[in-house]
């Protein structure tokens, strides 16, 4: 299976294929830019979910560049990839400035030789294997807050929900406000982007549009992980107080556990169920590493699998957002179920969680 540190090299693989194929073509700097800008993207939130996960997200992407010392790399190869962070600068900020194409061909070399290096070096998650199963839709929804300057991005797992709120928010960010088409820009360079018009349910999209502050809500498939790191890098910046953490929230926490859970289920092993739903939760769901309940949201999930054969892990799917009375039928005839959380495994051996506020 493959590594978050060789999907890193292969996108780097990809972007000089891109630009080399330009040379035999007429391109404009436009086509430069996008490549550059895409590769520039994927390293950022390479070093800063993957390779360096520990270290706090809200330090730039110099200083992120700068923390490979700590896995011996030289000088020179660290500048290699201060010269693609500069490029990218350029590609993304500066519409006047020249763009070459031999000379973006040379910087992109150069950092992927850096890259290589980097990951032989296996720090923080590249080693671990990227699961297919975690590339997911989700959906994007924004509000604009102009006394406040910000916009109030909320990322939800879609589902069917009769909840009137919809199926569930996993997390919500606030970003600047002038920073939501730099967001959108960025998002296509790791993942799908769509309007959600004609997408999300006709409902839940006026559910939306229901606020007067509403801006836009779009369909994003991709990782989770890359998602919020790009969400991340346009914060509002505010130190929130204990209670007020992503990580304080134990509805966000338990659904991220979850979401590993159906990601990785049908492709493990008893012995290593445990350990690969704490490595997914932290590789893809953007869990602390040293979150202080992972132990004991993982040993429940573990302990729901462990009432189904184990031949059976592989028809694992979901998750399915359900009402009271929704789930009060599904639990009936359900094949697990967790001994704290209102989730069970159905019949049809799909994750259900009970969706109330």
């Amino acid at each position: 299976m493959q590594t978050y540190g060789q999907q890193f090299i292969d996108a780097f693989d990809a972007a000089l294929t891109s630009l080399e194929s330009l040379s035999h073509k007429g391109y404009s700097e436009e086509d430069i830019r996008h490549c550059v800008s895409a590769i520039g993207t994927r390293t950022e939130l390479f070093l800063k979910s993957i390779a360096f996960p520990s270290k706090n997200s809200r330090h730039n992407f110099a200083s992120f560049i700068d923390e490979m010392a700590t896995c011996g790399l030289s000088v020179t190869e660290i500048q290699h990839f201060h010269d693609l962070r500069l490029a990218y600068n350029k590609a993304k900020h500066e519409p006047n400035a020249r763009v070459t194409l031999v000379e973006t061909i040379g910087v992109v070399a150069n950092a992927r030789a850096t890259a290589v290096d980097l990951v032989s070096k296996n720090p923080g998650l590249a080693t671990s294997p990227v699961c297919p199963q975690s590339r997911r839709v989700f959906w994007i929804a924004a509000w604009d807050h102009y006394t406040s300057g910000d916009t109030e991005v909320h990322i939800v797992l879609p589902g069917e929900s009769e909840h009137w709120l919809g199926p569930p928010t996993l997390d919500y960010i606030n970003i600047k406000l002038s920073e939501w088409d730099a967001v959108k820009s960025e998002l296509t360079d790791v993942g799908v982007l769509r309007d959600g018009r004609g997408l999300i349910p006709d409902k839940q999209y006026t559910a939306f549009n229901a606020d007067s502050d509403f801006l836009q809500a779009l369909v994003y498939e991709g990782e989770y992980r890359e998602l919020l790191g790009v969400l991340g890098k346009h914060e509002l910046r505010q130190e929130l107080i204990a209670g007020l953490n992503r990580q304080d929230s134990s509805q966000w926490m338990v659904l991220a556990f979850l979401l590993a859970t159906v990601d990785v289920a049908p492709n493990v092993s008893p012995a290593t169920l445990k350990g690969a739903i704490q490595s997914q939760a932290v590789a893809a769901y953007a869990v602390p590493p040293d979150y202080a309940h992972s132990e004991k949201i993982t040993d429940g999930f573990v302990n729901m699998l462990s009432h189904i054969p184990e031949t059976e892990w592989s028809r694992i799917n979901g998750p399915l957002w359900l009402s009271q009375e929704q789930f009060d039928v599904q639990s009936v005839d359900a094949i697990a179920q967790h001994s704290e959380y209102k989730i069970v495994i159905t019949s049809q051996y799909t994750v259900a969680k009970l969706w109330n506020t």
